[in-house]
């Protein structure tokens, strides 16, 4: 930033010193974007474009919005750009990722069948950062790990 002023003189000779900033294109950053940067497939994130500015223009992939802030929902990890004008016409620009996590979901029967006194085992798939199943006799937790085992008739509920 630099601070200049000027001296000005009328007909009559009295002067007046009038003072104000330049601020250089050199100086001034990128847009800063606020949001989730990671989530989950088929969850939205709002994302905002951080100060005041006299008007945004998003990208295609962002609706071509003119809002400080979107509410975008991603398939897949996505690239956003915004550019905004500022009180003194300046363009400054930035972009902003989301990465989006699909999670496989477990091919699991609906119903098995085996005889008494026998079990089943079954495994979720892994890549999970934590597996919780959940037994017919309650909902204290039967298992902690990806594989279960069951011995007896039921609904059974896996959490991933």
């Amino acid at each position: 930033m630099l601070y200049n002023s000027v001296e000005i003189y009328d007909n009559f000779g009295c002067d007046t010193i009038i003072e104000f900033d330049v601020l250089l294109a050199n100086e001034i950053s990128n847009l800063t974007i606020d949001g989730e940067n990671q989530i989950c497939a088929g969850n939205s994130t709002t994302l905002t474009v951080v100060g005041d500015f006299e008007s945004y223009q998003w990208g295609s992939n962002g609706n071509n919005a003119t809002t400080q802030t979107i509410t975008v929902t991603p398939t897949q990890t996505t690239t956003y750009q915004v550019s905004a004008v500022n009180s003194v016409d300046v363009q400054l620009s930035g972009e902003f990722t989301v990465e989006v996590f699909t999670a496989e979901v477990p091919n699991l029967p609906n119903t098995i069948s085996f005889c008494t006194g026998f079990s089943q085992t079954y495994t979720a798939p892994a890549g999970y950062a934590s597996y919780t199943w959940y037994g017919s006799t309650g909902l204290a937790p039967i298992s902690n790990t990806s594989m279960v085992t069951i011995n007896q008739a039921g609904d059974y509920i896996l959490s991933y």
